[in-house]
C-alpha cells in the first residue's frame, strides 16, 4: 500500500471496512483459510471460527461414503492446515489433511493399491487429499472402536503409539478419555488432540 493508504489503514473505521470488504472476498472465493483469519474474534466467539465448512461437497461426499461424521475431517482439517489446501510442513506433509507422501506409499502398497508412482503435487488438491487421509480415519475408526481421541491421537502420533499407551492404561486400571489424553507422553500429540 501506498504511504497514504497506510496512513488512512491506522484508522480504525476505514481499517474495519477494509477488513470486512476482504472477509466477503475470502468467502466469496471459497478460501476458507483467509476467511477464518479474518473473521473478527469480538463479532464471532472463538468457536464459530472453527465450525467452517470448507470444501463441502468434497468432505460430505467422502465422509458419507465412509459412514463417518463430516465434523470429523473438518476438525482434523482446521487442526491440520487451518483450511489451507497449499501448506506443506517441515518434513513433507502436504495439503488440507497433511498427507505424508512415505506413509501414503506404504498404506497403498499394503491395500494393494500402489503403482509405483505418487505425484505429491496432486496432494494439494482437496479432493486427492481427502480421499487419502479418509484411509487413515477408517482404519483408526475400526482399530480403536470408534473413539474419537484414540483416532485424532493416532492422526498425529501413530496408531502403534496409541496402541501402546491404551495397552499402558489398561494394566493400571480404567481411565476416562481426559485423563488418558492428559497422560498422552508426546506432547505434540497431547495438544493435537485438545485442539481437534
Amino acid at each position: 500500500p501506498t504511504r497514504e493508504m497506510i496512513l488512512r489503514l491506522r484508522e480504525d473505521r476505514f481499517a474495519e471496512e477494509v477488513r470486512a470488504d476482504l472477509e466477503a472476498l475470502a468467502y466469496l472465493l471459497d478460501e476458507p483459510h483467509w476467511y477464518a483469519k479474518l473473521l473478527p474474534s469480538a463479532r464471532y466467539p472463538h468457536r464459530a471460527r472453527n465450525y467452517l465448512r470448507p470444501f463441502r461437497s468434497d468432505v460430505e461426499r467422502v465422509a458419507y461414503r465412509a459412514d463417518l461424521d463430516p465434523m470429523i475431517f473438518w476438525s482434523l482439517m482446521y487442526t491440520e492446515s487451518r483450511f489451507n489446501p497449499f501448506v506443506a510442513s517441515q518434513v513433507g506433509a502436504t495439503g488440507l489433511m497433511q498427507i505424508y507422501p512415505p506413509a501414503l506409499r506404504r498404506r497403498l502398497r499394503a491395500r494393494g493399491a500402489f503403482d509405483g508412482f505418487i505425484d505429491v503435487d496432486t496432494l494439494f488438491n482437496a479432493q486427492t487429499n481427502l480421499a487419502a487421509s479418509v484411509m487413515w480415519v477408517e482404519d483408526f475408526m475400526r482399530r480403536f472402536s470408534g473413539n474419537l481421541a484414540l483416532v485424532c491421537a493416532s492422526y498425529n502420533g501413530g496408531p502403534h503409539n496409541v496402541a501402546r499407551w491404551v495397552r499402558a492404561k489398561h494394566v493400571r486400571g480404567e481411565l476416562s478419555m481426559d485423563e488418558f489424553v492428559e497422560e498422552i507422553e508426546f506432547r505434540e500429540t497431547r495438544n493435537y488432540v485438545r485442539r481437534v
